[in-house]
């Protein structure tokens, strides 16, 4: 059958999962038919997924509303669930105060997470921001502002560093991962979203 790894000093880690330093290790398998060295497994990119869904409440004049979901997976799901189980009420707020101020202009109502150390679920934290500048709404339009840099950034700085020594050997992801980013925007009754084909 198929192997099963566990790493028992990650208390916050599922049977099957592994934190980065465990990956593509060559390991000594306790076992009668063993006869060499075995190979832990390497993570795919789709063993580390983040995916957030941010909805903005455009309302119908000034500033919007938004709530942002983050579903934490893999080596994302590990370190966030020990953030929150270990860090204090109040620098949690404090962090996501200044996160929401420079994401979306926005002040922070409240930030909560499910709870960290229940294994059974999937993790995530909810995020409510009042007063954002990322979608605004004037007298005849609303303005929108989206960043796209989003979803890059979990990207090592060994890549997006311009300065680095060009590179003589393959490079190896860290994390290997997949962000997804999803924007939802509901408007305010009277107001005509344009069709796929209008400028906008």
């Amino acid at each position: 059958g198929r192997d099963l790894w566990i790493d028992p000093t990650e208390e916050l880690m599922r049977p099957g999962e592994l934190p980065a330093r465990d990956r593509g290790r060559r390991v000594l398998v306790i076992a009668d038919d063993t006869r060499g060295l075995a190979i832990t497994p390497s993570a795919a990119p789709t063993d580390n997924v983040f995916h957030e869904v941010r909805t903005f409440i455009a309302s119908e004049d000034g500033p919007s509303q938004v709530t942002q979901v983050i579903r934490f997976g893999g080596m994302f799901e590990r370190s966030s669930r020990w953030w929150f189980r270990d860090t204090r009420a109040d620098d949690v707020k404090k962090t996501y105060e200044g996160y929401v101020k420079a994401v979306y202009g926005g002040t922070l109502e409240r930030a909560t997470s499910t709870a960290p150390a229940d294994l059974a679920i999937p993790f995530e934290a909810t995020v409510v921001v009042k007063d954002s500048e990322r979608v605004l709404t004037d007298r005849d339009r609303i303005y929108v502002h989206l960043d796209p840099g989003a979803a890059l950034e979990e990207i090592p700085q060994a890549v997006t560093d311009g300065a680095a020594a060009s590179r003589t050997q393959d490079f190896a992801w860290p994390t290997p991962h997949v962000h997804e980013v999803e924007h939802r925007i509901l408007v305010p009754h009277g107001f005509n979203l344009p069709g796929a084909s209008d400028s906008v």
